[in-house]
């Protein structure tokens, strides 16, 4: 005789973890970018994670949606899956702060250039800029 048994039900999101992910949408869209990065770094695909983390695919890819918040196990589980140690699946504020350096300095850099440059300099600046913006337009119309 052969036992059969029943299907295993998804499991539904909490209500507390459905007001989680609400109140921290944000940060959990931001993690789950990082994480895709970390992913991507190490050329695994979305199913080579889950593999190595022992988690299920879709789950993967929700968290990496920020639609699923992960426990503090299955975070060990996934940064054990990527080979790095937990903490670097946190390091989200340093790119947000790489990226205000590099606006700072972009800025310094052009107060500096209209403060002390000579008309030729501000014109070719004035170039680089129409055609930056030029590019940003066309990349918003595709």
């Amino acid at each position: 005789m052969v036992r059969k048994t029943a299907p295993r039900k998804r499991r539904k999101s909490s209500t507390k973890e459905q007001a989680f992910l609400e109140k921290y949408k944000d940060y959990a869209i931001k993690f789950g970018k990082h994480l895709r990065k970390l992913r991507k770094e190490r050329k695994l695909s979305q199913e080579d994670l889950a593999k190595r983390a022992g988690c299920n695919i879709s789950f993967v890819g929700s968290v990496e949606r920020g639609q699923k918040s992960p426990t503090l196990l299955t975070l060990s589980k996934i940064a054990d899956g990527l080979g790095i140690h937990i903490t670097k699946l946190f390091d989200i504020a340093d790119e947000r702060d790489a990226k205000r350096e590099l606006k700072e300095t972009l800025e310094d850099r052009f107060f500096a250039i209209l403060a002390e440059g000579d008309e030729e300099t501000l014109k070719m600046l004035n170039a680089i800029l129409k055609g930056i913006l030029e590019l940003q337009r066309e990349k918003t119309k595709s």
